[in-house]
């Protein structure tokens, strides 16, 4: 058999590309080469004809390719707006699979590159199989999982499984080199019974699998960055305003006060102003009606608030930046900025209320003449369509 130090010189690091290696003791024609394994492809802990159940389970941030098993995967609240379909495929291959620790030790696997890597790093096993079919994942509601994500990011990460092989074939795991095998007289006769040689490296059956669900890849679970993930010292939020298909942002900004509890206040304030005079131009849009009244009563900074009151609700600050301090002729102040969300399902009723909220102001100030209540109950059946 060949000696330890001889074979550790034929492992290979599986995450990078396809390599070349040679034994320590062998001439230079005896090169072989070990293929990487297959990105993002991992070989499962057991083999069964319904994985289902996992489809949609999210992976913890950060964890490590040979940490990565299925069985790690956490179904969470968000995974409910995740199904699935099953597909037809077809396909003979022989490839390299991602094996995690875990698995290569329960299925009792010697993975490549498994005795020479440190903690941490990938190794894998070599898969010769026909598929048959596929289970791969299919978002049932990307609103609902997008928005879910937003409200509760511990409840999601960035990946998550995403599909199922299924089909027929063999799991090898690395025996070594051809030539080390036949030096070491495990090869008599010429038969090589349960090895198969590839490139020069000896691979050994490890399992047979016939018309069973073998692997699962990893998918993105979701694009770009998270806001919620990011830096909580970050800010650039505030010169660079997100958007979003689900609603609309703004950021409020305080002027100097007299605590951090205040500046926040009024951040939020400041936004929620930015609020209302966004309603207008939704009404207008929106009822196709340009409405003197409304217009004339938005035009009042304290008609304004009034309104701006009522959104309080319908708002959700996302983020603060930290309060900033500022040197006054009346002693230390505090100015701070606000991250806040006017969701778009929340649009047509609070343009109602707002609607609602001009007419009362104008009846009390005595200026609800006939014309403008004919004026908004017109952009009230507009809202309505």
């Amino acid at each position: 058999m060949a000696k330890p130090t001889a074979l550790l010189a034929l492992l290979l690091a599986a995450c990078g590309p396809t390599q070349t290696v040679q034994r320590a003791d062998a001439p230079a024609d005896s090169a072989v080469r070990i293929d990487p394994p297959k990105k993002s492809v991992y070989i499962r802990a057991s083999f069964d004809s319904d994985p289902s159940p996992f489809i949609g389970r999210f992976l913890p941030d950060g964890t490590a390719v040979a940490d990565i098993d299925e069985n790690g995967a956490a179904q969470t609240r968000c995974s409910k707006f995740v199904g699935y379909e099953e597909i037809k495929a077809a396909g003979t291959f022989d490839e390299v699979f991602n094996a995690s620790q875990g698995v290569s030790a329960s299925l009792g696997f010697v993975a490549v590159g498994q005795a020479a890597l440190s903690a941490g790093q990938n190794a894998g096993v070599r898969v010769r199989y026909t598929l048959d079919k596929k289970m791969r994942f299919a978002v049932k509601d990307a609103d609902g999982l997008d928005q879910c994500c937003k409200a509760a990011p511990d409840q999601c990460s960035d990946l998550m499984i995403g599909e199922f092989l299924s089909g027929t074939g063999e799991v090898y795991q690395f025996a070594g080199s051809e030539a080390g095998l036949k030096a070491g007289g495990m090869l008599q006769g010429g038969g090589t019974g349960d090895f198969d040689m590839k490139n020069g490296v000896a691979w050994k059956r490890a399992s047979t699998f016939d018309g069973v669900y073998f692997a699962f890849r990893t998918q993105a679970a979701r694009l770009g960055g998270s806001m919620a993930k990011a830096d909580p010292a970050d800010c650039s939020w505030a010169d660079n305003v997100p958007t979003s298909l689900d609603g609309t942002y703004f950021v409020g900004m305080s002027p100097p006060v007299a605590s951090e509890a205040t500046a926040r206040d009024k951040a939020q304030q400041n936004a929620q102003v930015q609020a209302v005079r966004y309603l207008g131009q939704f009404i207008q849009t929106s009822t196709q009606t340009k409405s003197s009244a409304l217009a004339g009563y938005l035009e009042d900074e304290e008609n304004i608030k009034t309104v701006a009151q009522g959104l309080t609700r319908r708002l959700r600050a996302e983020k603060f930046c930290k309060a900033e301090t500022v040197e006054t002729p009346d002693g230390l102040m505090y100015a701070t900025k606000v991250l806040v969300f006017f969701p778009k399902a929340e649009e047509k009723a609070a343009a109602a209320s707002a609607v609602d909220a001009a007419e009362a102001g104008l009846e009390k100030a005595g200026k609800l003449t006939s014309k403008a209540k004919a004026d908004l109950k017109k952009v009230k059946e507009g809202l309505a369509q």
